[in-house]
């Protein structure tokens, strides 16, 4: 993630910044987790904004992250090429998740803002 690569790159040119190797790879292995971490979190965000939707609209809630997008996608009149973009931040986010030996594309996390920013502000409460 860029905001941890100016810390990895100054920790690789000079060891002595943190001298205990272990404490260097924990910093690589959660920097490599970060992204994946923030993906997780943001999905999070959405489903509740999404289950947040529906309970306006007084609806019921789905429990399933698929059938609930889908509901909030029906019901707010959701443009397809938004709904297939959050199916496959769902996906990725499954996949780190729950998959983690899977091989899987990664999707930057200025793409998952992006687009479930954009799913959310196109809901139409009317």
């Amino acid at each position: 993630m860029r905001c941890v690569s100016p810390l990895i790159d100054a920790v690789r040119a000079d060891s002595t910044i943190i001298r205990d190797k272990k404490e260097r790879d924990f910093l690589a292995i959660a920097s490599d987790n970060l992204e994946a971490t923030y993906v997780m979190r943001l999905f999070a965000q959405f489903e509740t904004a999404l289950a947040s939707f529906l309970r306006l609209k007084k609806l019921r809630v789905p429990r399933v992250a698929e059938a609930l997008v889908n509901k909030a996608a029906s019901r707010g009149r959701i443009a397809n090429d938004l709904l297939v973009k959050a199916h496959a931040i769902r996906e990725y986010r499954n996949d780190i998740t729950h998959d983690k030996n899977r091989p899987t594309s990664p999707i930057e996390i200025c793409k998952v803002t992006s687009d479930l920013c954009t799913f959310v502000s196109q809901l139409r409460i009317r």
